[in-house]
C-alpha cells in the first residue's frame, strides 16, 4: 500500500487574507424545496407575492463561482532563486448556488463485511477457496495456485480499513517510472485501447458497486508495462496492463486528502490485456451523510490563490529521483550550472476534505486542491536556463501540492519538501 506523507496543519491566515475577508460574499440562504401551499382557499394576490418572492430569490441567487469571484482560468509565473512556478488552468467549481455541510464517521468493516467481500473476489478471479496465510493484521489469505493474494483488515484508530487483492508475481511498477508508461511496444490500436478501457470500467464499476461503493468516479487511467518475478528478480513480460483510479464524488465535488490519521478512501484496479483481474485496492473507509445545513462562507480565491502562491515560493523541489552523481554528467560542458525547480501547475478544483474530531467522527468542508507536475532544471549564474533537458520528478502524473480550506485558509498537507 502507498505509504502516505507527513501530514501537518497550519491554520494561519495571511495578512492579505484578513484584509479582504470585509469584501466577501456570504453564501445566500435559499430554499431548495419551497413549501407547499396548503388549501384551495389562497387568494390570487397570495399567489402573485409568492411568485414575485420566489422569483426576486432566484435572480439574487449567485452560483459558488460568483461568490468567491473564482475566475475562469488562474494563470501564474512566479520566478524565485531556486524554483520558477507557472501555471494557466481553468479553475473547477460546482455548478451550485450553495454547498452542502457533510458530516463524516471513519467506519472500519465488520467481520462479516470482510467475509462476504472475501467471497465477492473469489467469485471475482474464478477460484474455488481462499487459504488463511497469516492471522496477523491485515489477515492474509491465498489461492490455490498461490496467483493471488487477498489482505483484509477491519480498522482501528491505528490501522486503516483495508481490501488488498494482488498477483505478487506480477508488478506494474512504481507510480513514477516512466518506463511503466511506454506503449511502444504495445500491439493493441488506440480503438482497441478505448474499447477495452471501456469495458474493464463497467467491470470495476459493477465491482464496486458489489462491494456497497456507488460514489466513486473515475479519476485516472493509466496504461502499465507490467513484469514478471522470477528467481527474486524482476523483468519486463512484454504484456501491459490497465490501472484505474477512482476516487469518492460527493454533492459533484471530489474528496481529497487533507487528514493523516484518516485519509480519504481511494480505489484501484489493475486488468491485464486479455481482462484478467491482476490487482483490487480498496483502503480506507468512511460513512457520510448530507445535513440540511450549507457552507456560510467562502474566502475569495484571490485570497486563496496568494496563500497557495506563498507556500510554493519556499517549496524545495524533490530531486531524490536523481543522484548527485547524475548531475555532474548532465551538466558536463555547463561549468556553474545551479539546479533549479520547474513547478507547473495542472489542475486547481473546488473539493472536499476531511476534518476529523476525536472518536473519529467529523465533517467535509470545503477545499481548494491544487495540482501539478514537478521537473528539475538547471541555470547559470545569472538566473537564465541552461539548454540541458528538464528532469520530471513525478512522471507525467500530477500531484497534489496543496490543500487550501476555503472557508478560512487554513492549510494542509506537505509545506516544505525536506
Amino acid at each position: 500500500m502507498k505509504k502516505k506523507q507527513t501530514v501537518k496543519r497550519a491554520s494561519f491566515l495571511i495578512g492579505s487574507i484578513l484584509c479582504t475577508l470585509a469584501g466577501c460574499v456570504k453564501q445566500t440562504n435559499i430554499p431548495i424545496v419551497s413549501e407547499k401551499m396548503e388549501g384551495a382557499q389562497e387568494s390570487r394576490v397570495g399567489e402573485e407575492e409568492t411568485q414575485g418572492e420566489k422569483q426576486g430569490m432566484a435572480a439574487n441567487a449567485k452560483k459558488v463561482r460568483q461568490q468567491a469571484d473564482v475566475p475562469e482560468t488562474y494563470t501564474l509565473e512566479i520566478r524565485s532563486e531556486d524554483i520558477t512556478i507557472m501555471g494557466n488552468v481553468s479553475v473547477e467549481t460546482p455548478e451550485k448556488e450553495r454547498i452542502p455541510v457533510v458530516e463524516v464517521q471513519y467506519l472500519p468493516y465488520t467481520q462479516e463485511e470482510l467475509d462476504e467481500i472475501k467471497e465477492l473476489l473469489k467469485e471475482e478471479v474464478g477460484i474455488t477457496e481462499w487459504t488463511l496465510k497469516s492471522q496477523d493484521n491485515p489477515k492474509t489469505y491465498m489461492s490455490p495456485d498461490q496467483t493471488y493474494t487477498l489482505s483484509l483488515a477491519r480498522g482501528n484508530k491505528q490501522e486503516r480499513p483495508m481490501v488488498w487483492l494482488s498477483c505478487p508475481g506480477i508488478s506494474d511498477g512504481s507510480n513514477k517510472e516512466d518506463e511503466a508508461m511506454d506503449l511502444s511496444g504495445f500491439s493493441m490500436s488506440e480503438n482497441d485501447r478505448k474499447a477495452f478501457q471501456q469495458e474493464m470500467e463497467g467491470r470495476a464499476k459493477h465491482l464496486m458497486e458489489e462491494m456497497g461503493m456507488k460514489d466513486f468516479h473515475l479519476e485516472e487511467v493509466r496504461w502499465r508495462q507490467l513484469s514478471v518475478s522470477k528467481d527474486h528478480s524482476w523483468s519486463l513480460s512484454g504484456q501491459y496492463g490497465l490501472r484505474l483510479y477512482y476516487r469518492r464524488r460527493v454533492e459533484d465535488m471530489i474528496l481529497v486528502d487533507n487528514e493523516w490519521e484518516y485519509p480519504a478512501q481511494y480505489v484501484e484496479f489493475l486488468y491485464k490485456e486479455d481482462g484478467t483481474l491482476l490487482s483490487v485496492k480498496n483502503i480506507g473507509r468512511e460513512e457520510l451523510r448530507v445535513t440540511p445545513e450549507y457552507v456560510e462562507f467562502l474566502l475569495p480565491f484571490s485570497s486563496v490563490s496568494q496563500v497557495f502562491e506563498q507556500c510554493m515560493k519556499t517549496r524545495q523541489i524533490d530531486a531524490e529521483t536523481n543522484a548527485r552523481s547524475d548531475i555532474s554528467v548532465l551538466t558536463e560542458g555547463y561549468p556553474g550550472a545551479v539546479p533549479h525547480g520547474y513547478l507547473t501547475i495542472t489542475e486547481v478544483k473546488l473539493a472536499y476534505g476531511l476534518e476529523y474530531r476525536e472518536g473519529g467522527k467529523g465533517k467535509l468542508v470545503p477545499v481548494w486542491a491544487f495540482y501539478g507536475r514537478e521537473e528539475r532544471g538547471f541555470q547559470d549564474q545569472s538566473g537564465v536556463e541552461l539548454k540541458i533537458p528538464r528532469t520530471s520528478l513525478n512522471g507525467s502524473k500530477s500531484e497534489l501540492l496543496l490543500v487550501v480550506n476555503a472557508e478560512n485558509g487554513s492549510v494542509y498537507g506537505e509545506l516544505l519538501r525536506k
